[in-house]
């Protein structure tokens, strides 16, 4: 896996680092997104989380969603969603983007 970005965020004190990893060679497009994860880690709680895009919800409209077998999180649903829109508003290098022009953050 490469690494695209990793930041710290935080919010209410907690700390969050997030490491964005997407498949060797791969690419971004708006309309599709390869094999890629995220990883989230509060520290300093060594445990990893790992989430990646798919569906929310019965309107088929996508989001950042656990991996498959992932444990719980440890944190509020309220800390989630912060950070979640965090990450969506990411910008992203250009060079991992089929077409730089059409986007530059997550979502």
């Amino acid at each position: 896996m490469q690494e695209v970005f990793k930041e710290h965020y935080i919010i209410d004190g907690d700390t969050f680092k997030v490491v964005f990893l997407l498949a060797p060679g791969a690419k971004l497009d708006a309309g599709m997104m390869p094999y890629h994860i995220l990883e989230v880690q509060k520290l300093p709680d060594p445990t990893k989380y790992h989430f990646n895009k798919g569906e929310v919800g019965f309107s088929g409209a996508n989001g950042i969603v656990p991996a498959e077998n992932e444990r719980s999180i440890t944190w509020n649903d309220s800390t989630q969603r912060q950070l979640i829109n965090m990450i969506k508003n990411q910008k992203i290098p250009a060079i991992f983007f089929i077409n730089p022009n059409l986007t530059r953050a997550f979502f």
